[in-house]
């Protein structure tokens, strides 16, 4: 035994076993780090590796066995055996070989191949799951500014707007807002994550390049959720053909999302034969968007200056009335004087183009003031047949409408406006009102994604929560939010305590004690507040004391309070009845 011992190692040796062996070792376990690292990069799954690990160590005996077969024995005696044996056995075991590496690399394809479309088809089917705009919807960005004058941002921006409004007047085409698409103007993002935001299936990307009296404007439209461009011209001009390219672009898109234009109609007409005029006007936009006082006078004289230039200039009259129209909610004008200004700039906007949609939604806005509401509701069923997509037109006209018409309007806003706080929270407050509190919830959340740091959504939504008893998510959604104000910080805390009083009722002492507190210290909205945590905790005595004190100190604080519904509990009260019917309204 220990002959045959001794005789079997020094065969081995003489072979070079051990120095094959070591050396296939270290050369499996390289394999198998590179497999480690490489595949999960080519798209292989880890499982993989597993395939190659029991491959390494499959071959490992045959390869001893091809070592012994093949490496010629260090003792020449032995040499005229070895040649007679090695060609027939090594001839077989290379057949065997070659057989099980190319099945195991058929496996490892054929598995890979499968977890490959396997992976690709969810993720498809995640993509149109959580990412399904409407079809025929599309957002135009805010062109870029070639032009080595960073002042004339006011030119690109304005040909934006305007392509904007125009988009806007094909029938069943949805066109986000200009107010909601601004604020990506030097943005990074891609365009599907754009596309994303804005919940459309497309995007208008340009840019505009103006040196004196030429003007080149280039435009893409890119399909957000595939994120590959459908459509691309380039148009070098003179500033005179601005309007003709406008028009050659929203047919160009019209034709490539198939929507059908009656009779070849032009969608954009020459608003002024005088081109500085409209660039007079476009400095004029500007200004009027920026919403600052000292900028609304300034978008004043622009326009002013645009109509002295074409008297014929019929939008510069409207969008000069639509000015006058918005001054009283930004300096002490009188709506009545506001009003007398306006109304001579939109009926002659109206004599010159007819059909201006601008122009109706203005001349309803002042019929609302006057309380006219048959009148306004005509001006707006005018301007919204021209223009669906006015969203200013969507938001009065829903103002003047019963909740549950006045619904899809709300919706309709916050849609093509999908960055405004205010349109969201219109919507909320509707579907609040309508008892939809769940939907509410929801649209107040976006409110607050916009608006991170106003309290407004999140106490709505901690009384919404309220509402569908859930005290827990009533105090998360006030734990959440920070804010720089001091009274609202103040607010946020006692209401918090209110709803946290609910799930622990030892706490409930603290917090009247604490809205004792604030009731002599605060005024306006934030009593609005303190009336609704007394609602909450049930004292609703102490909370129509309240309320009766703000309403006299602010009557147009209470002109909705038969359809408040933080007031629902109240609605038997006597005093209550009596608030209501002091300020002529009805529940």
């Amino acid at each position: 035994m220990p002959g045959e011992s001794t005789s079997l190692l020094a065969r081995l040796k003489r072979h070079h076993i051990y120095r094959v062996a070591s050396i296939y070792a270290l050369a499996g376990w390289v394999v198998i780090q590179l497999a480690n690292g490489l595949f999960p990069n080519f798209g292989l799954m880890r499982s993989s590796v597993r395939m190659v690990i029991a491959f390494v160590a499959l071959g490992f005996p045959l390869v001893m066995v091809l070592a012994w077969m093949f490496i010629r024995p260090a003792d020449p005696e032995k040499i005229t055996r070895w040649q007679q044996r090695r060609w027939r056995l090594g001839s077989l075991l290379t057949i065997v070989v070659i057989t099980i590496v190319s099945i195991f690399g058929i496996k490892i394809w054929n598995i890979n191949s499968e977890y490959s479309a396997s992976s690709t088809a969810s993720t498809t089917t995640s993509e149109i799951a959580t990412f399904n705009p409407p079809t025929d919807s599309i957002a135009v960005l805010p062109f870029q500014n070639l032009s080595n004058d960073k002042s004339r941002q006011y030119f690109s921006d304005g040909i934006t707007q305007e392509l904007t409004n125009a988009l806007g007047q094909i029938a069943g085409l949805q066109v986000i807002a200009w107010q909601s698409v601004a604020g990506f103007r030097d943005t990074t993002l891609p365009a599907n994550k754009i596309g994303e935001e804005l919940n459309v299936a497309y995007m208008l990307i340009g840019s505009v390049l103006r040196e004196g009296d030429k003007l080149r404007v280039y435009v893409e439209l890119v399909n957000t959720v595939s994120g590959y461009q459908v459509w691309s011209n380039k148009y070098d001009r003179s500033l005179k053909d601005v309007f003709a390219v406008q028009d050659e672009i929203s047919k160009a898109i019209a034709g490539s999302l198939q929507i059908e234009l009656k009779n070849n109609q032009h969608i954009v007409t020459a608003a002024t034969t005088s081109t500085d005029a409209y660039d007079v006007y476009l400095k004029g936009m500007q200004a009027y968007n920026a919403r600052t006082t000292a900028n609304l006078y300034k978008a004043i004289k622009y326009f002013q200056r645009a109509i002295k230039l074409d008297p014929n200039f019929a939008l510069a009259y409207a969008q000069l009335g639509s000015v006058y129209t918005v001054l009283p909610e930004n300096t002490s004008m009188p709506f009545e004087e506001a009003n007398a200004k306006a109304m001579p700039m939109i009926q002659k906007a109206l004599v010159l183009n007819p059909n201006l949609a601008q122009a109706h939604a203005v001349l309803a806005n002042i019929y609302i003031s006057q309380h006219n509401i048959d009148a306004a509701k005509a001006e707006l069923l005018k301007a919204l047949a021209l223009d669906p997509n006015n969203v200013s037109a969507h938001y009065s006209y829903a103002t003047l409408l019963p909740l549950n018409e006045a619904l899809p309007q709300f919706r309709q806003a916050a849609e093509l406006d999908p960055e405004s706080w205010a349109a969201q929270m219109n919507l909320a407050l509707t579907y609040a009102e309508l008892g939809k509190n769940k939907e509410a919830i929801e649209a107040y959340r976006a409110a607050h994604k916009l608006s991170p740091t106003d309290i407004q959504a999140p106490m709505e939504i901690a009384f919404l929560s309220y509402r569908l008893s859930d005290f827990a998510e009533a105090v998360r959604a006030l734990t959440e939010i920070r804010t720089s104000n001091s009274d609202d910080a103040t607010i946020l805390a006692a209401t918090r305590l209110c709803y946290a009083a609910l799930l622990d009722p030892k706490l409930r002492s603290q917090a009247l004690a604490n809205l004792e507190l604030l009731v002599n210290r605060t005024s306006g909205f934030n009593q609005y507040y303190l009336a609704t945590d007394y609602i909450v905790l049930g004292e609703n005595t102490k909370a129509m004391q309240l309320i009766q004190k703000f309403c006299g100190h602010a009557p147009d604080t209470c002109n909705d309070i038969a359809v408040d519904t933080h007031y629902k509990s109240l609605h038997s009260e006597k005093q209550f009845q009596e608030l209501v019917a002091k300020y002529g309204l009805k529940h």
